[in-house]
């Protein structure tokens, strides 16, 4: 373990390498979240990402101790209204919010988002993490979660 305390002072050398997690499975922790606006035919369009922080390996080859560097997690979201339609929690954010905050489906769609996001932080779930190709090349490896077994 490196003692980050006098951040300042380290040389390149001594800061950690992130670790990408392997694929299996794993608790998460909600770390936070922020959104961003794109143009496409002439709307804009959000995408809200949540931050995601692996606090536990349930069934991954991944030791335990790896954890404090391990890549952080994204989910990204769009919120379109076919996306926010969708029953999956790992697709619409709305599913994620009902899901993770045992609400109703009724009770998610009259929440802003904004405030729901805020509720999430903190809170963990188990999931499988698979790789997946990213970026604008497909050039990028990312830990990506792709079920969630378990609300805790």
């Amino acid at each position: 373990m490196v003692d980050l305390s006098d951040f300042m002072s380290m040389s390149f050398g001594a800061v950690p390498e992130q670790k990408l997690l392997a694929e299996g499975i794993y608790e998460m922790s909600i770390s936070g979240y922020y959104d961003r606006q794109y143009e496409k035919d002439d709307e804009t369009r959000t995408i809200i990402t949540v931050r995601l922080k692996a606090a536990g390996v349930v069934e991954a080859d991944f030791e335990e101790t790896d954890l404090e560097v391990a890549e952080p997690v994204r989910m990204d979201f769009f919120c379109t209204p076919p996306a926010l339609a969708q029953k999956s929690p790992v697709i619409s954010v709305r599913a994620f919010v009902r899901d993770i905050l045992d609400l109703s489906t009724d009770e998610v769609d009259q929440l802003d988002v904004g405030p729901a996001l805020e509720m999430l932080t903190g809170r963990r779930f188990r999931a499988v993490l698979r790789h997946e190709m990213t970026g604008k090349n497909k050039d990028v490896k990312e830990a990506k979660v792709a079920r969630i077994i378990e609300i805790l």
